[in-house]
């Protein structure tokens, strides 16, 4: 992560302290390690952390040709910025069937395991309709956390659509992330992410370009770990 003294010229007092005071609300603390799947000695990891550090050891078998045999490489198609408001959307394609795929996706209890960004996913009703509550991992600058949010999900299975719309969050202001899985000629798939996000605090002009490429890793990094998980089922 970028030391603060790269960039403290440049950053707004008064963002740093918007900043940390939404941070301190969302349970994210300044200079505070970021959590990866092996723990060290005495460490505790939380259920979703727990289930990655056994699946690491499963993934680490897992060779970059077989992988390739199961999955292509995350790709990025589009990045946009309006408003306040981040689009990404990336892709890959995989030769598992698009029911394999879609189980995967609704797996919500299971989320957790399969991406890194996730510490905790239960699912749970919303105002009588499917959603999660969530505990997730966020990074910017010198800080990093977790902070709560509550989704609520949209399913259309028959057409390969899954999307999550937010809830309420106090780290996000708007949020959806779209799940697309559409068959192709040859009997694979292709798998689309778009992720449309607004921070509840708008970073000021000069982090811009520096937000935006959170949120391209951040696809990058959902399509990466489906991806592996992907690769687990076929070898297994």
């Amino acid at each position: 992560m970028p030391r603060l003294a790269s960039c403290s010229g440049r950053l707004d007092n008064s963002y740093v302290h918007r900043l940390t005071s939404n941070l301190q609300r969302s349970r994210l603390t300044p200079l505070a390690p970021v959590a990866r799947f092996l723990p060290t000695p005495g460490q505790h990891l939380s259920s979703g952390q727990a289930s990655r550090s056994q699946q690491q050891v499963q993934v680490a078998s897992i060779d970059a040709a077989s992988l390739q045999d199961v999955c292509s490489l995350p790709a990025i198609d589009s990045v946009a910025h309006q408003a306040g408001r981040y689009t990404i959307g990336g892709h890959l394609e995989t030769d598992l069937p698009r029911e394999t795929v879609l189980g995967v996706l609704t797996d919500y209890e299971g989320l957790a395991r399969i991406y890194s960004s996730i510490e905790e996913s239960k699912q749970c009703i919303i105002n009588g309709k499917k959603g999660v509550n969530q505990l997730c991992r966020w990074e910017f600058l010198v800080f990093s956390g977790t902070f709560e949010t509550r989704l609520g999900v949209e399913e259309d299975l028959p057409r390969g659509s899954v999307v999550f719309r937010l809830v309420s969050s106090s780290f996000m202001r708007q949020f959806e992330g779209r799940w697309q899985v559409s068959d192709l000629a040859d009997g694979s798939c292709r798998v689309e992410h778009q992720l449309s996000v607004e921070p509840v605090v708008a970073p000021p002009q000069a982090f811009a370009g520096y937000t935006q490429k959170i949120f391209v890793r951040q696809v990058e990094r959902l399509l990466e770990d489906l991806s592996h998980e992907l690769c687990r089922i076929q070898c297994s």
